[in-house]
């Protein structure tokens, strides 16, 4: 404790801690404020792990606090928090609340994996609750993190960046003022999601031109009846809300407000690719809702502007033709992988080189003669290559390219092939048949 103690002078000092995990519980308390005419000291606190709130002791939550008493008039210190998690529960409070005259001071949090905040502690009777924030009913002390000015002065900021923000059962994130104060604003950003479950980020003021909220996560979920609201009492406009995600979804009569009593409403902007389970409404309902409604009727309420970024589509699309084209001069014949062809040759005569050649004009007729057995054929080839050896009159065989038919109708195999005239006939189609 580094407090300035009722009727001290002289400045609180600033405390610093530094440690790999930090543990406040069962009614733990770190405090850096002020009950006097002197400013508060700042709190540091800086792990390499994680800093953990829990439990109660004697019914009075665990505390890390840098606020400004009911009897003070100095400023509230700034509360820094650098982690790798923090986790608050059970009616945990991280506060730079202002109770007296001052200025409170403003919290800064970096959680780099993660947030979480859940739970609450019931009040009992008798209780000592001045420097603790309670619910609206006054019957909890809600788990959170709270910049808030019950006394006359005007509270601080508060700013936390993390990639997880999640927060459920009754705890709340809030920016405050209740008597003639001016509240501060409250932005989170979360890298990666924002989750809700029955939780609240409040932003309510009786006076001055702040307390905004700003959330920017790519996905925020809003579940079990938890709020976003700016309200604003007395002649206090309301607060805006600034929402920049990739998709909000909000269910179970989870709401989006930023209302007035005596003033215009406070303007809402969402910005997202998707908006899922709530809408804009001129009132609440049972349903989840978007409102920004003053008390003092229709032509004082807030505005309301949602911007979901999609594509038309309808737009840039190319219309398709209902009719295909006719495939058969498009498509050529042929067979599947598991079928073979049958090439048919009906009567005599010479055939091309090759199936993609058309047909020739002179197109020679040969008689048909018997097959030679292979074991007949090879002996006579035996024998004659014996006989040419034996005479050593060998000469120079030249390879035959094709055929001609001379003028006595004898065919000739020849070793250069004339050009020929393609004869008007066609390619068949090909014949399949399946292998399977």
């Amino acid at each position: 404790v580094t407090a300035v103690r009722r009727g001290a002078t002289g400045n609180g000092g600033n405390l610093t801690i530094e440690t790999k995990n930090l543990i406040v519980r069962d009614g733990g308390l770190i405090n850096s404020g002020t009950d006097s005419s002197s400013n508060s000291g700042n709190l540091t606190v800086k792990t390499s792990e994680s800093i953990k709130l829990f439990g109660t002791a004697n019914g009075l939550p665990s505390r890390l606090l840098a606020q400004v008493g009911d009897n003070g008039s100095g400023d509230g210190g700034n509360i820094v928090l650098e982690t790798e998690e923090l986790i608050i529960r059970d009616g945990s409070q991280i506060s730079a609340g202002n109770l007296g005259e001052g200025k409170g001071g403003n919290i800064d949090v970096l959680a780099e994996d993660a947030i979480n905040i859940e739970g609450f502690a019931v009040i009992r009777s008798g209780e000592d609750i001045d420097e603790i924030i309670t619910n609206e009913a006054g019957s909890l002390f809600p788990s959170g993190i709270f910049s808030s000015s019950p006394g006359i002065g005007d509270a601080g900021n508060l700013n936390i960046e993390t990639a997880n923000f999640n927060i459920k059962n009754n705890a709340q994130v809030s920016v405050s003022s209740h008597q003639s104060g001016a509240a501060g604003n409250l932005s989170i950003l979360a890298t990666k999601k924002a989750l809700f479950n029955n939780g609240i980020l409040n932003a309510d003021t009786v006076a001055g031109n702040q307390a905004n909220i700003n959330l920017n996560s790519p996905n925020i979920q809003l579940r079990d009846s938890s709020r976003i609201t700016t309200n604003a009492t007395q002649t206090a406009t309301g607060g805006n809300i600034n929402i920049d995600t990739n998709t909000l979804v909000a269910l179970e009569n989870s709401d989006i407000t930023a209302n007035a009593e005596e003033s215009f409403g406070g303007q809402i902007s969402i910005i997202a690719q998707g908006i899922f389970g709530i809408q804009f409404r001129e009132f609440l309902t049972s349903e989840s809702d978007i409102t920004a409604t003053s008390d003092l009727g229709a032509e004082f309420n807030g505005v309301v502007n949602i911007n979901t970024i999609g594509t038309d589509p309808n737009s840039g699309l190319v219309q398709l033709p209902t009719g295909l084209t006719d495939s058969s001069q498009k498509i050529a014949s042929g067979c599947g992988q598991n079928q073979t062809g049958n090439f048919a040759v009906v009567g005599r005569g010479g055939l091309p080189r090759n199936p993609s050649e058309l047909f020739r004009v002179n197109n020679p007729i040969v008689d048909l003669v018997d097959m030679v057995p292979a074991s007949t054929n090879k002996k006579t080839s035996v024998s004659t290559a014996s006989s040419i050896s034996s005479t050593n009159t060998r000469k120079e065989i030249v390879e035959a390219r094709g055929w001609i038919v001379d003028a006595e109708g004898n065919v000739e195999f020849v070793a250069e092939v004339p050009e020929l005239i393609a004869n008007s006939g066609g390619i068949g189609m090909a014949d399949c048949q399946s292998n399977i």
